[in-house]
């Protein structure tokens, strides 16, 4: 069993580490290891207690759950029971040892991270065997209290059946609205009706140029291409692309939005003539998506232009360097803060809104003597300018050079000409690839010393 897990991590060393990352794992934050063992016993707990698997719970996300069902029907919970029983009973016999082994280890890798039905299926497998394992026992006992087989076998059969058909009942019936969530965060509805409308929308008036939203759903583009085919008649966007940047929009252009982004075209002030000209609704009856035709009111150069103005300003922070705190100056970031860049870590990351080149202003308390820096960049190509300070009112040193980072090697090094004392730094980080507006990431910042 643990043969397949070895040459994954010999064929992929990397990999387990990085998943978690990914995940967010609290095994990667900064609490000390009691604690993580704690939270790591009370996870694989929930993953394997009855409560999670027989009752329903509101831990998964509405689009993993039946409501008022657990993830396994409650009813053949005894038959569970009795199968663990049986299986606790023959462990010296390597097919009940085996089911025992695999229904222990079942939570231990979504315990890593959060017990989730989607991380947790695969307890499903032990499960079912010793469920089967405890029918078995039960029928068994019947017929050796003479009920027939084929009596015992057409009931099972039965009951199975219409609980199926119960099951399938309540959800055709009933599902669309056991939860009113229908975004990104939960049902994702919308797709089986959103786009073919959309089609025959175009087939009625193909002059229109439709802007889907895609916030409602996860792979929004892939979706669109299964119902409208390859290439998309259609563009995906949100409003907020028209909100920060003037893009071509007439009377042909048509966004499919939900009520909320509808709501903040409307608030913005930057749109006129804003019309409904159709609505879907979700299935308890609320406008789910809204087919608009705006456009811009007529002083948006200037709206734009003052809104460019202020967020080209500098923001201030201050973050701890080698311990000590250290006033930040940084453009606009819209992923991540000031400190990501500054704390030791190379996965947490700060990302321009859409400045580039990026720019870091580091004010030193005390001077520092310094003989270069290292920035991770990821795999692309930037200019790095380095303005060196040895006071806030001195003359700079300049330093510029080109570097490439790799996917391997996401980090480059600056090195200056000569050792330099310094109380202020300027770097500015220009991605080669890019114009403006653009994301410039940067990882960490590292002066060398």
């Amino acid at each position: 069993m643990a043969l397949p897990y070895l040459r994954f991590r010999i064929a992929h060393p990397a990999s387990p580490l990085e998943h978690l990352r990914i995940l967010d794992s609290y095994w990667l934050n900064t609490l000390p290891l009691e604690k993580k063992l704690v939270q790591f016993g009370s996870e694989y707990i929930y993953g394997l207690s009855p409560g999670y698997w027989f009752l329903p719970n509101e831990r998964d996300l509405p689009r993993h759950l039946m409501k008022g069902y657990g993830h396994i029907l409650r009813y053949i919970f005894p038959f569970a029971v009795l199968g663990l029983i049986l299986a606790v009973r023959n462990i010296k016999s390597s097919a009940y040892r085996t089911t025992l082994i695999a229904l222990i280890a079942a939570p231990a890798g979504a315990a890593l991270v959060q017990i989730g039905i989607t991380r947790s299926l695969v307890l499903v497998i032990p499960a079912t065997i010793l469920i089967a394992l405890g029918i078995k026992k039960t029928l068994t006992w019947l017929e050796n209290r003479r009920i027939p087989h084929k009596a015992l076998s057409i009931s099972l059969f039965a009951v199975l059946s219409l609980t199926n058909f119960f099951m399938l009942r309540d959800v055709l019936q009933n599902a669309p609205t056991w939860y009113q969530d229908y975004g990104l965060g939960g049902m994702q509805y919308g797709a089986g009706q959103l786009f073919p409308y959309i089609r025959d929308y175009l087939d009625e008036k193909p002059e229109s140029k439709v802007i889907l939203t895609p916030g409602w759903a996860n792979g929004t583009d892939i979706v669109a291409r299964f119902f409208l085919g390859d290439p998309l008649p259609i563009q995906m966007g949100s409003i907020d692309g028209y909100l920060y940047y003037r893009q071509p929009l007439d009377e042909n252009s048509l966004f499919v939005m939900t009520p909320d982004e509808h709501q903040v075209a409307v608030e913005s002030g930057k749109f006129k003539d804003i019309q409904i000209e159709e609505s879907l609704h979700y299935p308890n009856g609320e406008p789910g998506f809204y087919f608009v035709r705006m456009v811009y009111v007529d002083e948006i150069d200037s709206i734009l232009a003052a809104e460019k103005k202020e967020r080209l300003i500098l923001r201030s922070a201050e973050v701890m360097i080698d311990g000590e705190a250290v006033q930040v100056r940084h453009s606009l970031l819209d992923i991540g803060e000031a400190q990501h860049m500054f704390d030791g870590d190379p996965h947490t990351l700060a990302r321009t809104f859409e400045a580039n080149p990026a720019i870091v202003e580091i004010s030193y308390p005390s001077p520092r003597s310094i003989s270069g820096v290292s920035v991770i960049i990821g795999s692309t190509e930037a200019e790095i300018r380095a303005q060196l300070y040895a006071t806030l009112n001195a003359d700079p040193i300049e330093y510029i050079g080109t570097f490439k980072g790799t996917v391997e090697q996401p980090e480059v090094a600056f090195d200056f000409s000569h050792q330099t004392t310094i109380q202020f730094l300027r770097l500015e980080v220009r991605d080669l690839h890019q114009g403006e507006p653009a994301n410039v990431h940067i990882w960490e910042i590292r002066s060398k010393e």
